[in-house]
């Protein structure tokens, strides 16, 4: 989310930094990835190798929470975080312009890291993919082996070489148990989603949701959401996304730090290449704590890709 001086997001920025990198992508995106028409397999046959395609609009949001709206009988300024998570906790909240404000200042203040699996659920509609796919994350990991292909077997190869590299500093991931977990979730992605499969850095996105949630049907869930929703699908599929995003970053270093820009300039070093690019296709992962990662996240899964 990038925002310019006033707090606004800067879309029309964002969009003119897509149509320049566009051309520059085409190639690689015409080499390297699948038909612009990707196929998911489907929510409720994982037993199955069905596929059917989704037309993705950039400000599509899933049905959120349960049905019902929860009565804000008090003003919005004086609702707590307890009062929004007994709201969740009873299904009994749906995203609302009021809700989102409350929230918002709620993730501002602090959300307890015991909260934040309840938060993110809600907040990406894995709840209801819960709900209504019972069985089916099962269903993916007795696929596994049963799955053939070029790309299956790509994408498996390259999440073994990069589970080792996971936050190798971290004693969390030399948890024989917790790298298993890892290599599902990652796995069951790559068959259920053929357009995108396994790209590097979704090692590091998809260790920080296990390690948060400690849940791996629901971080499965939550990744599907934010790879599927939150962002532009193709943001790990052709890069088009990326690569504008790392233009619209450049135009504000450049405004908001000219001195900095200039350094960079007269080294000759392209700071979104060198730098920042790893920041956005980890999604602050890999260069940010882990505290910092989530509160970011906290907003990123409230606001969504704008």
């Amino acid at each position: 989310l990038i925002l310019d001086s006033h707090g606004r997001s800067s879309s029309s920025n964002r969009m003119n930094a897509l149509n320049h990198s566009s051309q520059q992508m085409t190639n690689a995106a015409n080499t390297n990835s699948t038909p612009a028409n990707g196929s998911f397999s489907t929510d409720r046959y994982p037993s199955q190798e069905a596929h059917h395609h989704h037309h993705h609009h950039r400000n599509f949001q899933p049905p959120r929470g349960g049905t019902n709206n929860i009565k804000l009988d008090i003003p919005d300024e004086l609702l707590s975080w307890s009062d929004f998570k007994i709201a969740m906790c009873a299904d009994r909240l749906t995203v609302s312009k009021e809700v989102k404000k409350g929230l918002r200042r709620c993730i501002l203040d602090g959300i307890p890291d015991e909260d934040r699996p309840l938060l993110w659920k809600f907040l990406t509609g894995a709840s209801l993919k819960l709900k209504i796919n019972k069985g089916y994350y099962q269903g993916l990991l007795r696929c596994l082996d049963r799955v053939t292909g070029g790309a299956k077997s790509k994408s498996f190869d390259q999440i073994e070489k990069d589970l080792p590299r996971t936050f190798p500093e971290e004693a969390e991931y030399s948890n024989a148990d917790f790298i298993q977990s890892l290599r599902n979730i990652l796995r069951a992605y790559a068959i259920r989603n053929t357009k995108i499969g396994y790209c590097q850095g979704m090692n590091f996105i998809a260790g920080r949701l296990y390690q948060c949630t400690g849940d791996e049907e629901l971080s499965f869930w939550i990744l599907c959401q934010l790879l599927e929703t939150v962002l532009p699908l193709d943001y790990f599929s052709s890069m088009n996304d990326a690569v504008a995003d790392q233009e619209v970053f450049k135009i504000k270093i450049k405004e908001f730090y000219p001195d900095l820009s200039l350094f960079f300039e007269e080294l000759g070093i392209e700071f979104t290449s060198v730098v920042s690019f790893k920041w956005f296709v980890t999604l602050y992962t890999q260069s940010f704590s882990r505290e910092v990662c989530f509160k970011i996240w906290d907003l990123l899964f409230l606001e969504g890709s704008v």
